[in-house]
């Protein structure tokens, strides 16, 4: 899952990667709510999102509770659930 948004695989999700997400999903998101995806995951200050905080932030969430389901996401296997296409539609 997260390499649907680390689409340049700089192994950081930036406001640009959320925002091109967003678009590529006809969502109508506000500059104000990708800044704020983005401050959520970033732990680092790096205005983004490593992929071990992104982990991270989905388990919070109660997305990929167990460590398989983490990896399969990560390198962009295609059995999500409902909660992960959800998330994946930055909401």
């Amino acid at each position: 899952m997260f390499r649907i948004y680390d689409d340049d695989e700089d192994g950081v999700i930036t406001f640009d990667n959320l925002e091109r997400v967003a678009k590529d999903l006809g969502e109508d998101v506000t500059e104000e709510e990708l800044v704020m995806m983005v401050k959520m995951g970033d732990k680092n200050n790096i205005s983004g999102v490593k992929q071990e905080d992104f982990l991270d932030l989905m388990t919070e969430m109660g997305i990929n509770n167990d460590k398989k389901r983490k990896q399969d996401a990560c390198n962009g296997h295609k059995h999500l659930n409902d909660m992960e296409l959800e998330f994946a539609k930055a909401k």
